[in-house]
């Protein structure tokens, strides 16, 4: 794997306070040298009689570079309990997108990310009415292009194209937004180190397809009470997990061959993107 290749996110979010709120960010972009994406758009959509305020984890910083790197997948070999990332407090650690809206270098740029670092944020999702809702959080559309050129060799199936989406991985959990600072606190602590560490489930189970239109993947569903307000919190990540490691297999004309194998490595997924399109808040259908 090239360390020095990263995962590039070029992303803009704009809140429209109307019946439906809308965000939008960018291209997640696994690039090597001048290999790089166009940039494409994440919409989120919320539904009236819910509200949302969208935050990033503190975590997600390293000072030492100065930038959003991400912190390390508490799975990664090396890290585990003892180094893991933590939440001191939920009211300081996880911050409001300042304005909910891009800035090179800010909380929404992770052109640092690395495979096995992930990016974790908080949607605080508001009931308005007096009522209990039912409530879901849908990916409903996605771009995950081909690889012009690298193919997964799978016995007599040599026609599958390589995508970034079968490295992209989403967990998602929800919480009930406490006034006590210190069970938020265990929350998201109980989510960063112990959820993820105990093989969560993969929300986004995209693998090896070329286009997402139509078809809808359920990050959370719950129910909210009258005028609570629930924390989902969502983690991306570039894994680095062996399941979505690929060998060169060799070469036949103008595609290159690869097999999974966990002793193999991310480097097929150079070049390629993936895009997030619509992500919806809504009740239940």
């Amino acid at each position: 794997m090239n360390g020095r290749s990263r995962l590039k996110m070029a992303a803009e979010i704009a809140l429209i306070a109307l019946t439906v709120g809308s965000l939008s960010v960018g291209t997640y972009a696994w690039f090597s040298m001048q290999n790089r994406a166009t940039a494409t758009l994440w919409s989120m959509h919320i539904v009236k009689g819910l509200s949302n305020k969208l935050k990033y984890y503190r975590g997600n910083y390293d000072p030492a570079s100065a930038s959003y790197t991400g912190y390390p997948d508490i799975r990664m070999s090396g890290v585990g309990p003892s180094n893991a990332s933590t939440v001191s407090s939920y009211a300081s650690d996880f911050i409001t997108v300042p304005g909910g809206k891009f800035s090179s270098g800010g909380p929404l740029d992770i052109s640092h990310l690395t495979p096995g670092y992930c990016q974790t944020f908080s949607f605080e999702v508001g009931n308005d009415s007096g009522a209990d809702i039912p409530v879901e959080m849908d990916l409903t559309s996605f771009l995950s292009p081909e690889s012009p050129t690298n193919r997964i060799y799978d016995g007599g199936n040599t026609d599958c194209p390589i995508t970034l989406g079968s490295a992209i991985d989403i967990y998602a959990k929800g919480y009930e937004l406490s006034d006590d600072d210190v069970a938020n606190t265990a929350f998201a602590n109980s989510f960063v180190k112990d959820y993820m560490e105990a093989a969560p489930e993969d929300r986004f189970t995209y693998h090896d397809i070329r286009d997402g239109a139509g078809q809808k993947y359920v990050l959370y569903d719950g129910m909210i009470p009258g005028k609570k307000t629930y924390i989902v919190f969502l983690t991306l990540e570039f894994t680095d997990l062996g399941d979505t490691f690929y060998a060169y297999e060799g070469t036949d004309g103008t595609y290159l061959y690869y097999v999974r194998s966990p002793n193999g490595s991310s480097d097929c997924y150079q070049g390629l993107t993936f895009a997030l399109k619509d992500i919806f808040i809504k009740n239940p259908e």
